[in-house]
């Protein structure tokens, strides 16, 4: 385990518990357990990706001590994540349902100007969106529309190591082919 995660393990153990059955453990995705009436005291981790979903509990007692059971959960967490094909990161990536009229995660067209645009966003940081626009008029509609998407995909590259996949989509646009208006 790197020793920043060591640390931040080291870290979660002192933090100030709430009342309840669950409180934050500090990684994304796993949660303490502490079921008194039960004798059930562990880390709960939760994985979800493409609709699929993924948990297991790390009992204290079996793993010898809080610090190793979260130990273990991080170290399954991760290697689940990476198993499934679900980019390593702590933020939220919402790629199950697209709300995109392209079925392309994070690319839409827009009405603006003469002819539209095909409009790529991401988010660099919680809270912050970007987004660049190509122009149909200048480009024509199927190059806009690649130019977008591979604007798009060199930044999940970039930040997740690889496409994001989106389900339940609209596809219209993988055989190569558009529809003459």
């Amino acid at each position: 385990m790197p020793p920043e995660v060591q640390r931040e393990v080291n870290n979660s153990s002192r933090r100030r518990q709430t009342k309840g059955m669950a409180t934050s453990s500090g990684f994304k995705g796993i949660s303490r357990v502490d079921y008194v009436k039960r004798n059930s005291y562990g880390w709960y981790v939760r994985v979800r990706f493409k609709g699929e979903n993924f948990a297991k509990f790390f009992s204290d007692s079996v793993w010898g001590g809080r610090e190793s059971a979260l130990r273990e959960a991080v170290k399954w967490r991760d290697e689940t994540e990476k198993r499934i094909g679900k980019p390593r990161t702590d933020r939220v990536i919402n790629a199950a349902l697209v709300k995109s009229n392209t079925g392309v995660l994070g690319v839409q067209f827009i009405n603006v100007g003469p002819q539209g645009a095909y409009e790529a966003t991401w988010c660099p940081e919680p809270g912050k969106v970007s987004r660049t626009k190509v122009s149909v008029a200048k480009y024509g509609e199927w190059e806009a529309f690649q130019r977008a998407c591979r604007i798009r995909r060199e930044y999940e590259k970039k930040h997740f190591g690889g496409e994001l996949k989106a389900t339940g989509v609209n596809r219209q646009w993988e055989s190569g082919k558009t529809e003459e208006k």
